[in-house]
């Protein structure tokens, strides 16, 4: 079992963005959200190769923005109950790690969503910029990579909810980030493909894990 890919993204600083596509049809259809979007690209295969057997993701962010870890578990939870919740993928866990290796896999894991974000502080928020991937746990390949980037607000009325729940699970420290991260989330997993659950014992492993 290989997992070149996911070794070679901890020797990456700058990830690479040779594969970049835009869909344009995507971008008419979540024109505020995919403003966001810089640029997104999905294996040519995946229909054929992934859609009908990567479903189990582990969620990982790594390595943590500016060393500081609960924020990158703030960042792995968040993505991991939007994934749940807004798309077809079952995320069965989060984490945090210094540097993205094999270890992620394992205990019928079958894809890894691997967040690499950057955030920076603004006088009204942040500005965030986050590269994702979704790496095949059986070869390491890359089947989805995208990255977003903008500048948003901490004050959102719209997340209010989010916001205190977020800074209440992982400090007071995290609540500047709260709405600025989740803007720049769902702008970046609304790009991922739609794998095809239909067995009934995958569509109740979901289901349980969105509650």
């Amino acid at each position: 079992m290989k997992f070149d890919g996911i070794e070679r993204l901890t020797r990456t600083t700058t990830p690479p963005i040779r594969y970049a596509v835009v869909a344009l049809a995507a971008l008419a259809m979540l024109a505020s959200a995919c403003s966001s979007v810089e640029f997104e690209r999905v294996r040519d295969d995946f229909a054929t190769r992934d859609a009908n057997s990567l479903f189990r993701l582990h969620v990982v962010t790594s390595p943590a923005p500016a060393g500081d870890a609960r924020l990158g578990a703030m960042w792995s939870a968040m993505a991991r109950r939007y994934v749940n919740h807004h798309r077809d993928f079952i995320a069965k866990k989060a984490s945090v790690m210094t540097a993205l290796d094999a270890s992620a896999c394992g205990d019928g894991i079958e894809g890894v969503l691997h967040l690499y974000p950057h955030l920076m502080r603004t006088s009204s928020g942040a500005r965030v910029r986050v590269v994702g991937r979704l790496i095949r746990c059986d070869d390491g390949a890359i089947v989805w990579e995208a990255r977003a980037a903008d500048a948003w607000s901490a004050d959102d009325d719209n997340v209010t909810a989010v916001r205190s729940q977020y800074a209440g699970e992982f400090g007071a420290h995290v609540e500047p980030f709260v709405a600025p991260s989740f803007h720049a989330l769902r702008a970046l997993l609304d790009t991922l493909p739609r794998p095809k659950l239909v067995k009934d014992a995958d569509i109740d492993e979901k289901i349980d894990l969105g509650q």
